[in-house]
């Protein structure tokens, strides 16, 4: 330092040619001596003016200082641009892996709507084989049963042909014979006495006629329209009538399975509480008269009668029933089951082929419709849940001065004589009369001369699967009402 230069003698080297021991000149004789300081103090000194900066001008100061803050702030303008190339980096970086999940979670959904649709695609198709191959077994189903019925049609107007021919010429060796000579005719035998109306013998023919043998003393001598009840308590007969009550899914989708029909939960079994006998003596009647002009049908349409069976259990249940059945007629015992609002209307005047459809639908055709299971029989009934004392029929089955109590909570049903007579068996509208409305009329047994219609349809449970038709029962209809009789009435619950 300049300073430290100033106040400290500049001597000459030790050993130094210049160096001199002669006599100081004038001029050095004017300077003021400045005694030599010791080295230590000197390098003491001299490290103390160092430390102390030397006073400068203010501009110079300035300009110092602004270079200073130029310099401070190019140096935080360049740390900030390296943050923020450094930030800019990292979001960059950053916004491409987030590009590059997103892209990867992309591929991965589309692969899997992929992997669905062809999911979906194999499931439809592996449905649609499904319906077709249903849709073309029932078709077949339905095929063979139209070619079936068509070579029974086929066979029976063959064999019609064949006794029509048989008649002709039965008539043509009469009158041949007419014309040979006479012979002479027997001596005629004597008439056969009639009883004398009144006799003890005649009254047993009469109710052998019209009325069965095990009907009660008071059907006998009733009016006609006159209507018995009677309570059944042989034990054998209330035994039967209980066996004809034992059917196979009952309660299967039922009426009574819907919330509003389920009185009591679920149940699988129906249990004889009461059973009373029907005699009304001008329902019988007029079920005789039918009964007569079904048998009156020429003998090779009633072989026919028989083709047809009902569910064994029912058949060998019912027929241990008092009054044997009429096999030539083909008449057997079927169920039926109604309302408590209805009972004895149908008691009183029979049933009502013009109020189908009524309870239930009429699927087949305007007619009364029966079973051979209880489980069908079992969809078609209403709770009768207590005795009312202003209900007739209460009056009439459960009498205040009588035996029989109302068991409550029963249903009602029918065990009834059904003539089948000729029975067709379903398969579509061609079943019915071109002319019969609302499906009234069945069509007329082929070959026949005059014309005779069907006495029944009957539509079994699995041409009913090939018409789509999903119920695991057969149903019996009947197009004329005064050839069905209601024989017994059963009350019974569920359990």
């Amino acid at each position: 330092p300049r300073a430290a230069e100033r106040k400290v003698s500049i001597m000459p080297k030790k050993g130094s040619k210049k160096a001199a021991k002669a006599t100081p000149s004038k001029k050095q004789e004017e300077e003021p001596v400045v005694e030599e300081e010791p080295k230590a103090e000197g390098r003491k000194r001299g490290r103390a003016a160092e430390a102390e900066p030397e006073d400068e001008p203010p501009s110079t100061k300035a300009k110092t200082d602004a270079a200073d803050t130029v310099e401070q702030e190019e140096k935080d303008a360049a740390e900030k641009a390296a943050a923020e190339t450094a930030a800019a980096e990292t979001a960059a970086a950053e916004t491409a892996a987030a590009e590059a999940a997103a892209a990867a979670v992309e591929e991965a959904q589309r692969k899997e709507e992929e992997v669905r649709k062809a999911e979906e695609e194999k499931a439809a198709g592996e449905k649609a084989a499904a319906e077709q191959a249903a849709a073309a077994q029932a078709a077949a189903e339905g095929a063979a049963a139209v070619a079936v019925q068509a070579a029974v049609d086929k066979a029976a107007a063959d064999k019609a042909a064949a006794a029509r021919a048989a008649a002709v010429k039965a008539a043509a060796e009469r009158a041949a014979s007419d014309k040979a000579p006479a012979k002479r005719a027997a001596p005629a035998e004597a008439p056969t006495a009639q009883p004398t109306p009144g006799s003890s013998n005649g009254k047993k023919r009469r109710k052998e006629s019209f009325f069965p043998e095990h009907w009660s003393a008071e059907a006998e001598g009733g009016s006609a329209s006159a209507l018995s009840l009677v309570h059944v308590t042989d034990q054998g007969v209330l035994a039967v009538l209980g066996a004809c009550l034992e059917g196979t899914d009952i309660g299967w989708k039922g009426r009574n399975q819907l919330p509003q029909k389920c009185y009591d939960g679920p149940y699988d079994n129906l249990v004889l509480k009461e059973a009373f006998r029907v005699e009304n003596r001008g329902l019988w009647q007029s079920y005789q008269a039918k009964q007569t002009r079904v048998m009156a049908v020429e003998p090779w349409v009633k072989e026919s009668f028989m083709d047809e069976k009902i569910r064994p259990e029912l058949y060998r249940s019912s027929e241990k029933l008092p009054g044997k059945l009429g096999q030539s007629c083909n008449e057997v015992r079927l169920l039926h089951g109604t309302q408590p609002k209805v009972v004895l209307s149908i008691l009183t005047n029979g049933m009502n082929e013009r109020f189908a459809g009524s309870s239930a639908g009429a699927r087949f055709g305007n007619g009364v419709y029966f079973g051979d299971n209880s489980g069908k029989m079992d969809q078609y009934c209403d709770i009768d849940k207590e005795y009312s004392k202003g209900n007739l029929l209460h009056q009439m089955i459960y009498p205040e001065d009588g035996n029989c109590r109302h068991p409550g909570d029963v249903f009602y049903a029918l065990v009834c004589r059904v003539t089948l007579g000729c029975s067709r068996v379903y398969k579509g509208s061609g079943d019915f009369h071109p002319s019969s409305k609302n499906h009234s009329e069945l069509c007329d047994v082929p070959g026949t001369a005059p014309p005779v219609t069907h006495h029944s349809l009957i539509a079994r449970k699995a041409t009913k699967v090939a018409f789509n038709i999903k119920d695991p029962f057969d149903e019996y209809i009947i197009f004329h009402s005064d050839l069905t009789y209601p024989e017994y009435l059963v009350a019974y619950q569920r359990r």
